[in-house]
């Protein structure tokens, strides 16, 4: 009878361990999926960033900034919207024939890209 009293104590202390290992490995996939999906908001806000700087430069040159017009909105990503990019112009000391274009890309919660480049007027 002490035997059958052993074997139960044991399988329950074997399930208490295996439920803490099970927890374990539940929080690190959890944490990995919420790291891969800001690593690919990340991703997507250089791409959208970098996309809208050689926008910028395919257009006619702008004397007067920060006139540039943002992507068009078939050009983003799936949700996304012109509304997350802010484009800034700044003549390079006061020329009218080079300006520092500043694109910034608004993603998840507070977080931005910043993607600087210069424009010249060729």
């Amino acid at each position: 009878m002490n035997q059958k009293g052993q074997s139960y104590i044991e399988v329950l202390i074997a399930t208490v361990i295996l439920g803490i290992v099970v927890v374990g490995l539940l929080h690190g996939v959890v944490a990995g999926i919420l790291g891969t999906r800001s690593v690919d908001m990340r991703t997507t806000a250089v791409n959208i960033a970098r996309s809208q700087m050689e926008y910028i430069k395919a257009q006619p040159y702008d004397y007067t900034p920060p006139y540039y017009n943002v992507l068009p909105l078939d050009e983003l990503p799936q949700g996304w919207s012109p509304s997350q990019i802010g484009i800034v112009a700044t003549p390079v000391d006061g020329s009218q024939y080079l300006q520092l274009i500043t694109v910034t890309v608004s993603y998840g919660d507070g977080q931005s890209f910043t993607l600087e480049g210069y424009r010249s007027n060729r």
